[in-house]
């Protein structure tokens, strides 16, 4: 009786731990900020779904850590010249943006905070 509980108790904690260690649908990787003070993000798409917008949230710190701006950064839904929604983000796949950063910005976090599926349309 007790080794089953202990089994239980271990099948539990492994399966929190691999499904915390999973990623983001979504996943938003701040890569630099180069010398003409643009911050460079690259975003991975970890699903079979295309995305036609996104919407992210960037967070720009000094050297102490300390926020200096929270910025919400819309990559709406483009149109080509026939009025046919373009793919922002394809499935699996993975693109960059990039943002001037303010004053006194040593590193950046960025998050998306909404998303709009291709088959939403």
């Amino acid at each position: 009786m007790k080794s089953s509980i202990h089994s239980i108790l271990f099948i539990s904690i492994l399966s929190f731990t691999i499904l915390s260690c999973q990623s983001e649908p979504i996943e938003v990787e701040f890569e630099e900020i180069n010398d003409q003070d643009l911050a460079i993000f690259r975003v991975y798409n970890h699903t079979d779904q295309d995305y036609l917008g996104i919407d992210f949230e960037v967070t720009y710190l000094d050297d102490r850590k300390e926020i200096i701006l929270i910025d919400t950064v819309s990559y709406p839904i483009s149109l080509d010249q026939d009025s046919i929604p373009q793919v922002f983000l394809r499935a699996n796949g993975q693109t960059i943006f990039v943002q001037r950063v303010p004053e006194n910005t040593v590193t950046t976090t960025g998050r998306t905070i909404s998303s709009i599926p291709s088959d939403d349309l």
